[in-house]
């Protein structure tokens, strides 16, 4: 059995949007022509991937932990964690069961090796994102109380 494991910032985007629908829409087709059979879905609706606290996460790693699960499979390395720490963590998690990890959008199988190594170069990339997009919006908080705001 493969999970899906699909995550949005917001209750706004769970309630609102269409990315949970479209996401698992086409992991259910990626495991389909893969020749996956099983899937489980597991959501984390409003929850941040700056930490790994989240009750989807929990049930997930519970799964890995019993050794329940073949692999995982997320449309976007984004959507599991932006933190580079919590992606090693994840994949030292994953390694004793042998649980694979793909990923869609950044086309990552991490059953091989330059998979694996393809996953720290872009996670890497992701938690450059997060701390980019961090440092820009301080920078336009203070530029705002600066100016009277």
């Amino acid at each position: 059995m493969w999970i899906i494991y699909l995550r949005v910032s917001t209750d706004d985007q769970a309630a609102n949007g269409v990315s949970l629908a479209m996401h698992e829409a086409q992991c259910r087709a990626m495991a389909a022509a893969t020749g996956v059979d099983r899937v489980e879905v597991i959501t984390d609706e409003g929850y941040s991937a700056k930490s790994l606290k989240r009750p989807g996460m929990e049930r997930l790693l519970a799964a890995v932990y019993a050794r329940q699960i073949a692999g995982v499979l997320i449309w976007k390395l984004g959507r599991l964690t932006r933190s580079l720490k919590d992606l090693i963590v994840l994949i030292d998690r994953f390694t004793p069961g042998n649980v694979a990890l793909v990923s869609l959008q950044e086309k990552i199988d991490t059953s091989g090796s330059m998979g694996r190594f393809t996953l720290h170069l872009l996670g890497a990339l992701a938690q450059l994102e997060r701390e980019t997009t961090a440092h820009r919006v301080k920078s336009a908080i203070d530029h705002i109380r600066a100016n009277g705001g």
